[in-house]
C-alpha cells in the first residue's frame, strides 16, 4: 500500500477535506483501524488532526508503526497494540462534541479478505465518529491475463516469462497449478502487467456509515 500513490494521495484529500474543510479549527481526533506502518495516521496528523490513534493487531507492524512516527517526529500519535475491538471506549481527553474520523485501509486482494465489513461497523459502534474514510466500497470483477505469466513480452530485465528456467531450475510443473498468492502482486508482477480482457462486473459493496 506505501507505494500506492494514486491511492495515498486519494485518502490524504480526503483527510485534508474533513478535517480542514468540514471540521476546521475544531479538535479532531482520529482513528486509524489497522494502522499498519501507520502512513494514514501520519497523513492524517499533518492534515491538523489534534490526536491520532494508531490500532494495529500485529506488534511487529505496531513496533514499525511507532518508529516510523518517532523517525518523523509526530508527538500526538498514539500507537494502540491489539485488537480495534478490544478498545474499552473512547478515551476521555475526548470531549463528546469534538468530532472523530475513523480510518481504514483494510483491504488486500479483495475487499472482505480482512472482514472489513465487520470490523469497521463494530468499531463505529466503540467510537461513534462523524466520518468515516472511506465511507463507501465496492468490488468488481474482471477477467485479466497477464503478460508475464501467460509468456507474452517480457519481465523487470528483459527475461521472457519461461518457467522452464526459473534460477537454472525447470518449474513449469507450477505453470497452471501454483498458489496464486506467491504469484500474484507488484513484488512479481510490474503494475502495468495485468491485461483487461471484460468489462467490470460489480460483487458487492459496503456503506460504512
Amino acid at each position: 500500500m506505501i507505494h500506492d500513490w494514486n491511492r495515498n494521495t486519494a485518502y490524504e484529500r480526503a483527510l485534508q477535506h474533513t478535517i480542514q474543510t468540514e471540521f476546521a479549527g475544531q479538535n479532531v481526533s482520529v482513528f486509524d483501524v489497522g494502522a499498519g506502518m501507520g502512513l494514514l495516521s501520519m497523513i492524517a496528523s499533518r492534515a491538523g488532526a489534534a490526536r491520532v490513534f494508531a490500532i494495529e493487531h500485529s506488534s511487529k507492524l505496531a513496533a514499525l508503526a511507532q518508529r516510523s512516527v518517532s523517525d518523523n517526529g509526530f508527538t500526538n500519535i498514539k500507537v494502540h497494540v491489539g485488537d480495534a475491538l478490544d478498545l474499552p471506549e473512547v478515551p476521555l481527553s475526548i470531549r463528546a462534541e469534538e468530532p472523530r474520523i475513523i480510518v481504514h485501509e483494510l483491504f488486500a486482494q479483495h475487499m472482505l479478505c480482512e472482514l472489513v465489513h465487520d470490523i469497521v461497523p463494530k468499531v463505529r459502534s466503540l467510537i461513534h465518529p462523524a466520518r468515516v474514510i472511506p465511507s463507501f466500497a465496492r468490488t468488481f470483477a474482471v477477467l485479466v491475463d497477464s503478460k508475464y505469466l501467460s509468456g507474452v513480452g517480457t519481465h523487470v530485465g528483459d527475461h521472457a516469462a519461461d518457467t522452464t528456467n526459473i534460477m537454472g531450475f525447470d518449474m513449469s510443473a507450477g505453470q497452471y497449478n501454483f498458489d496464486s498468492n506467491h504469484w500474484i502482486g507488484t513484488s512479481v508482477l510490474p503494475l502495468d502487467d495485468m491485461i483487461q480482457l471484460s468489462t467490470p462486473v460489480p460483487l458487492n459493496e459496503v456503506n460504512f456509515e
